[in-house]
């Protein structure tokens, strides 16, 4: 069996009929009901995909700051180190 990923299931129109799902599989070369299913989990975790990232964007300001700060660091005693090792 073939690995299409998510890129296949999100190219799946919602609610098409039996028809169409049955084309696109025969296209994919996958069972219809694989397409079936890729579409409901695809309406039940929608929402949660949206939230998350809303969660993950505020996450890495945070982690860019630190890194900002983090690298801030690194420069000034990089500079110290270059100094005293140049005296």
């Amino acid at each position: 069996m073939r690995f299409l990923g998510l890129a296949f299931a999100a190219g799946s129109p919602f609610g098409a009929g039996c028809a169409e799902q049955a084309v696109g599989a025969r296209e994919y070369q996958v069972h219809p009901l694989l397409v079936t299913q890729w579409e409901m989990i695809l309406r039940d975790r929608m929402p949660e995909t949206f939230e998350k990232a809303k969660v993950v964007g505020d996450d890495s300001e945070r982690t860019i700051a630190a890194l900002h700060q983090k690298i801030g660091q690194l420069t000034v005693e990089l500079d110290w180190l270059k100094s005293k090792c140049s005296q």
